[in-house]
């Protein structure tokens, strides 16, 4: 309330129910801004706060509903919710184009919304702003994200301590994993195993679409098929996380399917893990994005220099985005809520701060059918991610457990 305008209100709307097919939906997620906000977790529901002079919230709730509770469990219904999620007022859902009309149309100016993410609320919405056009009520629609995303990208201490429990059950599970990992077993196993792992371990589900990679299927960034027979001499790339209480980890490691790295493998590894030490290291308060990126860029340029997968200048090599061939994203992102957290900067250009929370996820990616590189490097795909909490000095890495070098990785 304390950074809106005086005579404004913020709506952040649930998520919606989406289908999997048939009557079947796919499973409830809370949108990361109302659980922020309010730690409500219901869908069909949506959040009114008001700024001064007003400065009251408003929740809009489904009602009980004892035939439907039967199937899907209790509903905490407006009396309820204002009484547990300590709202000024609670409201039925299905009351949202009345009762919001009429907190809205006295002395607000300014609404913060953004459309596109329930197309239910978007309608309700858009009727009531139309709903005061009639009345000669002018509000000015505005961009919530410079409201929402802020106080986000700076965690509080509870959130700190539940993202340190999300990756330390995160990081049980990749050992488990690579304890477990041998030629002959399709990928998907793994897939099982891993969310067997973060389960058992009171994780609710996995933060984002678990990646296992094996071979050639490594050089695919976004990989979620995780469905081929792992070959005897293979890498095998791992990025997965685990979702705690809403908050997310992002681990990512790569080895060898067999236990054993090739020479060129390990040395093409050790190199890449040596770029993501000396990026962990330059991490403190104040260091912009960009800076990061640069830095990281120039060393992974050096990397591909070095053993031949780029010719020309390092300066060539960065100012002609060759790099970009075999390392096309960027150093890591914010994590929180979402294993991507949005970040906001009105620069453009963000500088860390103590208590946010980012990933390092340095790449290579080398593809089988570039004819341009050697046989041998061909279809080798590598990415080791940690996440970092910045802290008032440098950087903690909070995924630390997960081994990575290479001989603790053959350990395994």
């Amino acid at each position: 309330m304390g950074n809106m305008p005086e005579h404004s209100a913020l709506i952040l709307p649930s998520s919606p129910l989406t289908k999997r097919s048939g009557d079947v939906d796919h499973f409830y997620r809370p949108l990361s801004d109302l659980i922020y906000f309010s730690g409500f977790e219901e869908s069909h529901s949506c959040l009114i706060i008001l700024s001064k002079p007003s400065a009251k919230t408003h929740l809009f709730v489904q009602e009980k509903d004892p035939a439907k509770e039967l199937w899907t469990g209790p509903i905490y219904g407006p009396e309820r919710a204002e009484e547990i999620f300590q709202v000024d007022n609670c409201y039925p859902s299905s009351d949202f184009s009345d009762t919001a009309l009429k907190i809205l149309k006295n002395n607000i100016h300014s609404l913060y919304y953004n459309f596109g993410v329930n197309p239910y609320w978007d309608t309700q919405i858009e009727k009531i702003i139309n709903d005061l056009k009639t009345k000669k009520k002018t509000i000015t629609l505005c961009d919530s994200t410079p409201l929402t995303v802020p106080p986000r990208m700076q965690k509080n201490e509870e959130e700190i301590k539940t993202i340190k429990k999300a990756t330390a059950i995160s990081s049980k599970a990749h050992i488990e994993v690579m304890k477990y990992c041998r030629a002959g077993l399709n990928e998907r196993e793994l897939h099982g195993r891993f969310l067997f792992e973060i389960m058992k371990r009171g994780a609710h589900a996995e933060a984002y679409p678990g990646i296992f990679a094996s071979g050639p299927n490594a050089c695919i960034l976004h990989y979620t098929s995780n469905n081929r027979i792992m070959q005897e001499g293979e890498l095998l790339l791992v990025d997965a996380g685990a979702e705690y209480n809403y908050y997310a980890s992002d681990i990512t490691r790569t080895f060898p399917v067999n236990g054993k790295f090739s020479k060129i493998q390990k040395d093409l590894y050790t190199k890449l893990l040596e770029v993501q030490k000396q990026t962990i290291q330059m991490l403190k308060p104040g260091l912009s994005f960009k800076t990061i990126q640069d830095s990281l860029v120039e060393l992974l340029s050096h990397l591909m220099k070095e053993v031949n997968i780029l010719s020309g200048s390092v300066k060539n090599i960065i100012q002609e985005k060759k790099y970009k061939k075999y390392f096309p994203h960027t150093f890591g992102h914010s994590l929180g809520l979402d294993v991507h957290d949005p970040v906001f900067s009105e620069t453009k250009n963000i500088e860390l701060k103590e208590n946010t929370i980012i990933t390092v996820e340095p790449g290579l990616y080398l593809p089988p059918t570039d004819t341009s590189l050697k046989p041998e490097l061909r279809g080798l795909g590598f990415r080791i991610e940690d996440d970092i909490l910045i802290t008032k000095t440098g950087a903690e890495v909070l995924s630390h457990a997960v081994p990575k070098e290479a001989e603790e990785l053959e350990n395994i």
